[in-house]
């Protein structure tokens, strides 16, 4: 056990980590947007930002999305009605929050949410994503191919919360793990139609292929 905690906190892995968490990131600045388009998730603190972005009123509308996923399969209640709860804890009405909890991965919250829009009255010319801090990139770029409304203007935001702050309040090797496993996504799901292409610099790929050589790669798919 001492052997293995060495090795996460080993100073290169970590270095190599805060590649992919950098690369993943877009880091950009909101406007005003009609929704606000929360991707479910284990991060709870997505619905936090969430609930942020609508009191700064950027967005009039919420979509939570999200039912079992792969990182979820063990909760009690959707990921979209758990992050519902945390809405209306932090005080965002519950008049303005619909819920899409069927989705399990990122391409059904697109494509199931745009078809909750077709059977509500939500105004949707403008979107405000909402996910995982790491997954910024993927998250945009799923949305790119599967949202059928190509004229819609999409942002994409997370949780404003420093690498080491993250670092610190998780499973280090767990986290390690996924976020290995979502930089292989963007290089695979392009290929399988998931998504729109990534372009990912050799340093990136390099710093991939360090840590699944240093053996993380439970959430890699095969």
């Amino acid at each position: 056990m001492k052997q293995l905690i060495n090795q996460v906190f080993s100073s290169q892995i970590i270095k190599a980590v805060k590649v992919l968490w950098d690369f993943n990131q877009l880091n950009q600045d909101l406007s005003v947007a009609d929704l606000i388009l929360i991707l479910g998730s284990s991060d709870l603190n997505v619905a936090i930002r969430g609930a942020q972005i609508y009191h700064l009123g950027l967005g009039k509308t919420i979509i939570t999305s999200g039912g079992f996923g792969r990182l979820t399969s063990k909760f009690t209640k959707s990921e979209a009605d758990r992050f519902k709860d945390i809405l209306v804890e932090n005080k965002v009405p519950k008049d303005i929050i619909f819920v899409e909890d069927k989705s399990t991965n990122t391409g059904e919250n697109i494509r199931f949410s745009q078809n909750l829009i077709l059977d509500k009255p939500i105004k949707a010319d403008s979107i405000i994503l909402v996910t995982k801090t790491y997954m910024e990139k993927r998250a945009l770029a799923t949305f790119q191919k599967q949202w059928l409304k190509t004229e819609t203007k999409v942002q994409i935001t997370s949780p404003k919360t420093s690498f080491e702050t993250f670092l610190h309040s998780q499973d280090i090797q767990n986290f390690i793990n996924i976020i290995v496993g979502d930089t292989q996504r963007l290089k695979l799901y392009p290929e399988l139609g998931f998504m729109e292409k990534v372009d990912i610099p050799d340093y990136v790929w390099n710093a991939y292929n360090y840590l699944v050589g240093c053996g993380f790669d439970s959430q890699i798919v095969t």
